[in-house]
């Protein structure tokens, strides 16, 4: 099996050396200036690439934080229900002001008109 990947390998460059010697000079030439772009462009210095990662992780941040800010505040009922059963035994009135609050309620609001 190695035999026949060695010999595969050795008709590729012959092949590819043809190919080669086949260019004219201009050809050639961009493909040096190419291949020499393309070996620049691997060197290039780590710290311009260093605060991609930094600035995409803020960005989330900042929109994790804004989400988590904007939702409404919900009210657990049974705990509402229950202070407000809390606020009926601890008052000083009778629980028959309670229970006729709504009469009171208007007969307030009659006195305010007349």
């Amino acid at each position: 099996m190695r035999d026949n990947e060695d010999q595969f390998e050795q008709q590729l460059k012959q092949a590819l050396d043809q190919g080669n010697a086949a260019m004219d000079g201009e050809t050639l030439s961009h493909l040096r200036r190419a291949r020499h772009q393309a070996l620049a462009a691997q060197h290039r210095p780590a710290y311009a690439n260093r605060w991609i990662p930094a600035t995409a992780m803020a960005g989330a941040a900042a929109l994790a934080v804004g989400l988590w800010l904007h939702q409404p505040v919900q009210k657990n009922q049974v705990l509402v229900a229950g202070l407000e059963d809390i606020d009926l035994l601890a008052a000083q009135e009778d629980i028959d002001f309670y229970e006729e609050l709504d009469f009171y309620l208007w007969l307030e609001s009659q006195q305010q008109q007349g």
